[in-house]
């Protein structure tokens, strides 16, 4: 009796044992990668797809979602958060038409394509650029006008578990369990809270069983078959083809020379791109392309993703990457050089001496960088080490952050406005941001054998703006000297004092060369000033274009020459004469100064009327009261008696003296 005892209890046990092997937790499903199942949710999203989307990111699984506009509480209008939810969780979006029209092949193909083109923007948001979209026509309609119209691949399913019908947990969870093949595509709906709970019921089962929950992209492309549009795709058994997953990119860190972390992501999947972020959001199609390495400054994190056509994301490749130290005050050049137990123990490993420097050597005052020698700086400003006493990172930190920004001297090698003052190609390039001239010093000047420092005027300075050469008109020193509110407001920028006077100093007359005086060339010629008039701007101009090459003077004419006295096509010249008019009314001059053409207006216009004086050989009051003809004709318009003096009088004979 007891040996049969032990016998039945032996047989207990292993039948315990075999429950406990029957009952193993869920496999990893990408290992087993031969059972695969694409669980689909229509008409959504709605209250219960939150729910649903939690259990799925717990368990791991990518679901393909086909939404719709627009239906009753349905839909992806008012709902993009969740629609990018699905994206950043890896969940692939697709089209279930705005408005769930049945019978769909009632539409005409204008109303077909309107359907399917008005869900697409909500859905491009949340990928963040165009992809291949996927289509499910409602009620799985698939008329020949149906389907010669919707030029995307249409995607139907070989098992639907009606539960839209019943509305039940278990019997939807039976119907999927029972019915489910290598390759299935299971049409369920997350409007109904009874499916979502039945989905990830059936999924555990699934998972446990070695099945693998994919997206339709993925599930048609490890199965080698390709989506076509205007075609309908119903499953995607296992015929003998079974491709693995995509890969999560690679990701190899480089150190640079200049301590930056530079990273090349890389992978072996065919039609994959990848792109990345560095501010620890999830990637997508708008993300930046990974074209060569990645560049990487401060404290990042670095996440990388591959995409298809259909945006069916890989895995993500994420690293934390920890600087913050400016590229400026490291070479691995000037460490290794500078330090011969470096040399011996790193070499030229660029990455291993980075590392020591940050670990130990500014902790050790070591100088790694000819434009930051941290000794020197802690040495040459009180404000700082008033700040941060003997924390050399601190220093360090501050260089990096604010102290380049201020044009702060760091090293005995290197002075930023020397090295400014010295190379106008350097100036052309970087203007005012001090900061790249150190790290222009660090990574090429220190190579180029350029000079850093005892330069304190500006060198070779710029003559040239929007491709116009004013050295003509225009040098620099000669401005600033002569112009000391324009040396006052911009220092030893010539970028900005060129600048100055090519919108405001010409306009303004400022002399900018001793060659050329604009003031003089206005009065030197009459043509330009018929010309220009006031246009102060346009003589600049004038004589860079024309009148160098022309030979005309610049310079040493105080008088106006050859003043006008045409005007409107009369000539006034019976009665008119610049210099004698300027000279006998001061008022005049004063107003109107060397204006020539001006002076002539207000003589024409006013001038006569108040019958002065322009000419030695007319006289207002002697021409009236000589001649009774004259004044019976005219009395007292003495305007008209100038007007008949230039058109008769002279002519006459008549004496104006």
């Amino acid at each position: 009796m007891k040996r049969r005892l032990k016998s039945i209890s032996s047989l207990i046990i292993a039948l315990l044992m075999v429950i406990a092997i029957l009952n193993v937790p869920a496999i990893d499903a990408k290992a087993a990668g031969t059972k695969l199942v694409a669980f689909t949710f229509d008409d959504g999203p709605y209250a219960y797809t939150s729910q649903l989307l939690d259990g799925l990111k717990a368990r791991n699984v990518r679901a393909t979602f086909f939404m719709v506009g627009q239906s009753g509480a349905c839909g992806v209008a008012g709902k993009q958060e969740m629609i990018n939810r699905m994206v950043r969780e890896g969940h692939q979006v697709a089209n279930h038409t705005w408005s769930h029209v049945t019978p769909f092949g009632k539409l005409s193909s204008s109303e077909m394509k309107s359907e399917v083109d008005r869900v697409y923007p909500y859905l491009k948001t949340a990928m963040g650029g165009d992809f291949k979209q996927l289509v499910r026509i409602p009620g799985g309609d698939m008329s020949s006008r149906t389907s010669s119209t919707v030029n995307y691949p249409m995607i139907r399913f070989d098992f639907n578990a009606e539960d839209y019908i019943h509305r039940d947990v278990n019997k939807t969870y039976n119907a999927i369990i029972s019915s489910v093949k290598d390759g299935s595509i299971v049409c369920l709906h997350d409007r109904i809270k009874q499916s979502c709970d039945a989905a990830l019921k059936a999924i555990d089962y699934l998972q446990a069983r070695g099945y693998e929950c994919v997206t339709i992209s993925e599930l048609f492309r490890r199965r080698g078959i390709s989506l076509d549009d205007y075609k309908t795709y119903n499953s995607a058994y296992n015929k003998g083809i079974n491709l693995p997953a995509y890969q999560k990119p690679k990701l190899q860190m480089i150190v640079s020379k200049y301590g930056e972390y530079k990273v090349i992501a890389s992978t072996s999947d065919k039609g994959i791109t990848l792109r990345y972020t560095t501010d620890g959001s999830i990637p997508n199609l708008s993300s930046p392309v990974c074209n060569g390495a990645i560049t990487v400054n401060g404290n990042v994190l670095l996440r990388v993703a591959g995409f298809d056509k259909y945006g069916t994301r890989t895995e993500i490749a994420d690293s934390v990457y920890k600087g913050g130290l400016s590229s400026s005050v490291f070479n691995a050049d000037v460490y290794s050089g500078k330090y011969t137990d470096l040399k011996k123990t790193f070499g030229s490993d660029a990455g291993k001496l980075y590392n020591h420097f940050s670990d130990y050597g500014i902790k050790e005052g070591r100088q790694a960088s000819l434009v930051f020698d941290v000794v020197f700086y802690k040495k040459s400003y009180a404000d700082l080490r008033s700040a941060f006493g003997n924390d050399n990172m601190k220093y360090v930190e501050h260089f990096s952050k604010y102290g380049m920004k201020e044009g702060r001297r760091g090293s005995q090698e290197f002075d930023v406005n020397s090295y400014k003052n010295q190379y106008q190609d350097l100036r052309l390039a970087f203007g005012n941001d001090l900061t790249k001239y150190y790290d222009h010093y660090n990574r090429y000047g220190m190579y180029e054998g350029r000079k850093a420092t005892g330069v304190t005027t500006v060198q070779n300075a710029v003559t040239k703006m929007n491709g116009v050469d004013y050295s003509l008109v225009y040098d620099y020193n000669f401005y600033v000297s002569h112009n000391h509110d324009i040396k006052k407001a911009f220092g030893n920028d010539d970028i900005a004092t060129l600048r100055h006077f090519v919108t405001y100093g010409m306009k303004e007359g400022r002399q900018a060369k001793a060659t050329f005086n604009v003031n003089s060339y206005k009065n030197q010629y009459p043509d330009l000033r018929t010309v220009f008039g006031k246009d102060l701007k346009s003589y600049y101009m004038h004589y860079i274009r024309y009148g160098a090459k022309e030979g005309r003077k610049g310079t040493g004419c105080n008088q106006v020459m050859g003043a006008v006295t045409k005007q409107d096509g009369v000539d006034y010249s019976a009665v008119y004469n610049y210099q004698y008019y300027v000279a006998h009314n001061p008022d005049i001059k004063k107003v109107f100064g060397n204006d020539d053409v001006a002076t002539l207006q207000h003589f024409v216009k006013y001038g006569m009327k108040e019958g002065r004086t322009a000419s030695a050989d007319f006289n207002l009051a002697k021409y009236k009261s000589r001649y009774a003809d004259l004044r019976k004709a005219f009395g007292d318009d003495n305007a008209k008696y100038y007007i008949h003096y230039i058109s008769y009088g002279k002519k006459e004979g008549r004496n104006a003296k």
